[in-house]
């Protein structure tokens, strides 16, 4: 799930219009991907050499892998270990609050705390920060001018 050199991919699942999901590889597991959701908190789904575990899932729906263009390959992996320690922690139903917590989190707020806190590189374009409040949704990580979109399925 790595691109043989760009580092790690993001993938970003569009549902719908207005529905989007997003993960990280997780480098310390073979074709595995960290995410958050309900019921599961931050959890670990996996893959194999052949098929991508969103395509899979959600085999009607569109996939995007993105990764941001200016991270190296270390900052990359080492945002893939960053998430992979957080597996475990509970959901944060709390899409109005902070994303700068790190007890528990939502799909985009752990794929942006996962760069945020391993290497500093802020993938939030602020489009739905309000009132001081820090918040991330996915499609932002699909639309920041920072992201490299290098496979669309």
């Amino acid at each position: 799930m790595t691109d043989g050199g760009s580092g790690i991919q993001v993938p970003v699942l569009g549902l719908e219009w207005s529905s989007w999901h997003a993960a990280i590889v997780a480098p310390q597991w073979l074709y595995a991907v960290v995410e958050a959701g309900p019921g599961n908190g931050v959890f670990v789904t996996y893959s194999s050499a052949t098929t991508n575990n969103f395509e899979r899932r959600y085999p009607n729906n569109q996939v995007w892998q993105v990764a941001p263009r200016t991270t190296s390959v270390s900052q990359d992996l080492e945002a893939g270990r960053w998430v992979g320690r957080q597996v475990g922690k509970p959901y944060n139903n709390d899409f109005a609050g902070d994303i700068r917590r790190t007890d528990k989190f939502y799909c985009s707020q752990l794929v942006w705390a996962a760069y945020y806190y391993s290497c500093g590189f802020d993938l939030d374009l602020t489009r739905y920060n309000t009132f001081g409040t820090w918040r991330i949704h996915p499609k932002e990580i699909y639309d920041a001018d920072t992201a490299l979109i290098y496979r669309k399925k």
